[in-house]
């Protein structure tokens, strides 16, 4: 049957007016009216039927939040400032990148109150079975805690609670030689590479900080604290603020002041005037040095073909401050209270003593090295000198 087009989704047949409406993409089933009815009364008959539309798409969206939705409101609520002298693009940008591997799941199109500890558990367990790294599903599974808490508050419903994270504990051996690590340090590039839109820096964030750890073994989580009413280097000594771990207010390192070699009072030399203070995004240092290390593997490998590069394919930034650890360990010569005054919360826990492996691992090829040479000698028997004897003549005179 042919149709008129009256106006915007309203047309006449021979019988009756049509109201259409569009809806998700969809046609919804067309209202008819008598042809005595006032165009105006049309047109606010088919307002009304795209309000009433909205409106209830509006409820059942408040009623049943999709879990995708959650997060963007999560992270739309972060701040683009500094806040307690963290950079909060960065933090927001981190979040991003956590949450994001959520919302490639399944569970994106669940409601956020649908879904279970037993999912959540399922997909980190999945996720670590195809190699992803233990620490990195523990992030993923914060960042999802902190869309609940966000949504929710703490006593809201939040099934990461029942979820243990996985905690992961890496005892093996982490101290590496910090003269190749001072090598792929110089090899990094002196400037930076640009932001998208900006102009390239003057010099390479990544390389100064790297240069810091390298000096002064702290972490880069102690370095993102550092302010420069901190730095005293004329006397050669840094204050570092307390570092806390987790909830407990006994974890974590607490607050010391730190001396300094000359080769850390001229990193943060560099450092203070390149004004690097503040929060920073340890990926960003970690991939420009995993870049300059692998291009000191494939010149090592060219020149030592059946020797191995010292350093390992997982090599991170943070293995720069396990081998200083280690190596002031053993400049040390054992002294555990200077690895404790350096950082270290619990010197004799099983963290700590990875540090030091390494160092204890010279101690050892001291001793093999000791085996492995030649025995001495056997020493002769000593030799006693002869008696003299006295002559009977002697005594015949001493008779007489």
């Amino acid at each position: 049957m042919a149709q008129t087009k009256i106006s915007t989704g309203i047309y006449r047949d021979e019988h009756a007016y049509v109201i259409t409406v569009f809806h998700n993409g969809k046609r919804l089933t067309p209202e008819r009216y008598p042809l005595d009815t006032p165009i105006k009364d049309l047109k606010a008959r088919r307002e009304e039927w795209l309000r009433e539309l909205a409106e209830g798409a509006k409820k059942k969206a408040v009623a049943l939040t999709l879990f995708a939705a959650d997060v963007q409101a999560y992270l739309d609520s972060l701040k683009d400032d500094v806040l307690h002298g963290v950079d909060q693009t960065r933090y927001k940008s981190g979040q991003t990148t956590l949450l994001n591997h959520w919302l490639k799941t399944d569970l994106a199109t669940m409601p956020r109150e649908e879904i279970t500890s037993v999912q959540v558990r399922e997909q980190l367990e999945a996720w670590r079975d195809a190699g992803v790294a233990e620490q990195t599903c523990d992030n993923r599974r914060q960042a999802l805690s902190n869309v609940y808490t966000f949504h929710g508050h703490k006593s809201g419903y939040n099934p990461t609670r029942d979820v243990e994270r996985f905690n992961p504990v890496y005892d093996d051996p982490r101290g590496f030689d910090l003269n190749v690590i001072n090598a792929v340090i110089d090899a990094m590039p002196d400037r930076g590479r640009p932001t998208k839109g900006e102009a390239r820096v003057d010099v390479s964030g990544a390389k100064l900080r790297a240069r810091v750890i390298w000096a002064t073994g702290l972490p880069p989580a102690m370095l993102k604290r550092i302010t420069p009413d901190k730095l005293f280097l004329a006397k050669k000594e840094v204050w570092v603020p307390r570092r806390g771990k987790g909830k407990k207010k006994n974890r974590g390192a607490s607050a010391r002041l730190l001396p300094l070699s000359d080769a850390g009072v001229a990193a943060f030399r560099a450092f203070k005037e390149a004004n690097l203070f503040g929060y920073f995004d340890q990926r960003g240092v970690n991939a420009a040095f995993v870049r300059s290390m692998e291009k000191q593997r494939a010149a090592w490998n060219k020149a030592n073909p059946d020797e191995p590069y010292p350093l390992p394919t997982d090599f991170t930034v943070y293995d720069i401050r396990h081998s200083w650890l280690s190596d002031t360990y053993k400049r040390s010569k054992g002294n555990m209270d200077a690895v404790r005054h350096l950082g270290c919360h619990a010197p004799n826990s099983p963290v700590t003593l990875r540090y030091v492996q390494a160092a204890m691992v010279e101690v050892a090829r001291g001793v093999v090295d000791g085996l492995n040479a030649p025995a001495p000698a056997p020493a002769a028997p000593p030799v006693e000198a002869p008696v003299a004897k006295k002559s009977k003549l002697r005594l015949l005179k001493k008779t007489a």
